[in-house]
């Protein structure tokens, strides 16, 4: 009994000690980091700020691989089968909670083979009507074709300053700091209609812990950066702080409101 318990206890000595030596020589190469939508989205652009200032920190370049289709779901199914050893990222958003609802037979389970790392940041969606004028990204608004459309604050934000289109309200609990005059839907008589449009970093569920906890402190130091928080705010970006495991509580239950949604809705699911 004593030698097994001497053996189990050398085990766990040696799994703390391997950890710890993984995280201090991770990283050792350049990290990839794959987006599952277009360049130029606001998933895009966010992680490619973040990024600078974070290979500056861990002294390698992160190479940022566009992966779009499936609503995010080809991304994700092809980190969540990537080598768990810090090195592939996933950054993506809200579709990351609502693809089981939309996608029964997904490859992959958003919880089981995730570890959530940290949100980059929350963009509240802006509900518009068409005014005169105003080229190219929502031009559909613009031109009267159709009354409206919910956007992210940072894709709109230029046109309602200009006053190419009038901002009624965002969808978020608490007003947007770039849009301060705009009300909430809850202030304009919409109860329960905030629906957060949040990005965030993950990694593949078996990434030794130390890992992860040292990407969280990093990012979370380069996210804190003036230059950083600077340039989400000019796109309407607000922080959101938690703690790794706090996001992955986040992510949980956001997967369980999306699922309760999209029943409530009766929104068609693809039976991929």
């Amino acid at each position: 009994m004593q030698a097994s318990r001497l053996t189990l206890l050398s085990a766990f000595a040696f799994a703390l000690m391997s950890g710890g030596a993984q995280a201090d020589s991770w990283p050792a190469k350049p990290l990839r980091a794959v987006v599952p939508f277009a360049a130029g989205t606001l998933t895009d652009i966010l992680p490619r700020i973040l990024f600078e200032q974070l290979s500056t920190q861990l002294g390698q370049s992160i190479v940022v691989e566009n992966r779009a289709g499936a609503g995010s779901t080809t991304a994700a199914g092809l980190v969540a089968r990537a080598d768990a050893d810090g090195y592939t990222l996933l950054v993506n958003s809200a579709a990351h909670t609502i693809a089981p609802a939309l996608h029964p037979t997904l490859s992959y389970d958003p919880v089981r083979d995730f570890a959530a790392v940290i949100p980059l940041g929350l963009a509240p969606s802006v509900l518009h009507v068409p005014f005169k004028g105003g080229p190219e990204i929502l031009s559909e608004i613009i031109a009267g074709r159709i009354d409206f459309f919910l956007a992210p604050v940072g894709n709109a934000l230029s046109l309602v300053q200009d006053g190419k289109l009038t901002a009624l309200v965002v969808n978020s609990a608490e007003r947007s700091a770039a849009l301060p005059g705009v009300p909430t839907t809850a202030e304009a008589g919409f109860s329960n209609a905030e629906y957060p449009f949040w990005i965030g970093m993950f990694v593949p569920a078996k990434t030794p812990r130390s890992i992860v906890d040292r990407l969280h402190r990093e990012a979370a130091k380069a996210l804190a950066t003036a230059k950083v928080r600077d340039k989400f705010l000019a796109l309407g970006v607000e922080p959101m702080p938690m703690s790794a495991t706090e996001f992955d509580a986040f992510i949980a239950n956001e997967i369980a409101a999306d699922a309760a949604l999209v029943q409530a809705a009766g929104i068609k699911t693809h039976r991929d």
